[in-house]
């Protein structure tokens, strides 16, 4: 499906509680606490099994894009540019160690991190029109699900993410 300039300049419903501003949500707040909370972990990383739940729960999310219709070429741009995040904290966590050579390397791995996720954070931006068209509330409330089984099997490590998803939660049936 392509847009024309006119369509972009369509009013679409960005109010709590649709599509439009969960995904906003998401890519603001959401992912920015995770960022947060790896920040902190930065001096030591996490150990396999978290990392694991942590891996997994990006995992999910990708799935969840993937049922973006076919038919909306914005599925593809997300998607990859989703999945790009996902790579760059599965690199981040692949460094090992706590002398002061891993840390500088975590560190940079979450500045491209944080590159990555403004990317997403541009697609989705530019897109908006388009996004609040091929999305429907489930499909993101399934993404902020997936996110939540991190602070979920992690508490003590993604308190940020926790109340990131504790807002949505809220703010959504307010």
């Amino acid at each position: 499906m392509t847009i024309n300039q006119n369509e972009a300049k369509l009013p679409f419903n960005t109010n709590r509680g649709t599509a439009a501003w969960g995904i906003k949500r998401f890519k603001e707040d959401a992912l920015v606490k995770l960022m947060l909370d790896l920040f902190e972990r930065e001096s030591s990383g996490l150990e396999d099994e978290q990392c694991k739940i942590v891996t997994k729960s990006l995992e999910k999310i990708s799935i969840q894009l993937s049922a973006i219709p076919d038919k909306f070429w914005i599925r593809s741009s997300i998607m990859d540019a989703f999945d790009k995040f996902k790579e760059t904290y599965i690199k981040w966590n692949e460094i090992n160690g706590a002398d002061e050579k891993e840390i500088s390397a975590r560190r940079k791995a979450l500045k491209k991190m944080s590159g990555k996720r403004h990317k997403l954070a541009t697609v989705i931006r530019k897109n908006q029109y388009i996004l609040s068209q091929a999305l429907d509330l489930k499909l993101v409330e399934n993404m902020y699900e997936a996110l939540g089984a991190i602070p979920k099997l992690l508490p003590e490590l993604f308190i940020n993410l926790a109340k990131a998803l504790a807002r949505f939660h809220k703010k959504k049936i307010e």
